[in-house]
């Protein structure tokens, strides 16, 4: 098992939201939003068919409204899909922007013996201003370190 050091990986290990059930959601505003490498339960790179590296998004939620992020979103499949629309539709940017997000309903397995898909709904509105965290504060005369 490999660990990952939270400095070259972006920011702090956050919980994912889950979505186990039809009807679960959550509800918080984007404060950070990046590509990784998407990677299966093993850590084995996903590739598409002809050999790219597969890509998912990953936003930073504030669920509970504090202005710190708290859970991790990985926007990928249909979630990605209903996500750009939502942000598309109330023309605001992903990164401020507060979303709504339910697991509505299960698709139609691809294959005969695989798991139905998850479908997603998705509202969005600009959320309020991020604020800033001023985490080092110091005079004009003195040195950082």
């Amino acid at each position: 098992m490999t660990t990952t050091d939270p400095f070259l990986a972006g920011g702090d290990s956050l919980p994912a939201a889950k979505f186990p059930n039809v009807g679960d959601k959550v509800t918080g505003q984007i404060l950070d939003a990046r590509q990784v490498v998407d990677k299966d339960i093993d850590g084995v790179i996903q590739r598409w068919d002809n050999g790219d590296e597969r890509k998912v998004w990953v936003f930073d939620l504030d669920t509970d409204e504090d202005g710190v992020a708290d859970h991790t979103l990985w926007v990928k499949g249909n979630m990605y899909t209903v996500v750009r629309e939502a942000l598309k539709t109330a023309n605001v940017a992903t990164v401020g922007a507060k979303i709504r997000l339910t697991h509505h309903a299960l698709g139609e397995p691809k294959k005969k013996g695989y798991n139905p898909p998850k479908l997603f709904t998705c509202e969005a509105k600009a959320g309020p201003p991020i604020k800033v965290r001023d985490t080092f504060t110091a005079d004009a005369t003195s040195e950082p370190f």
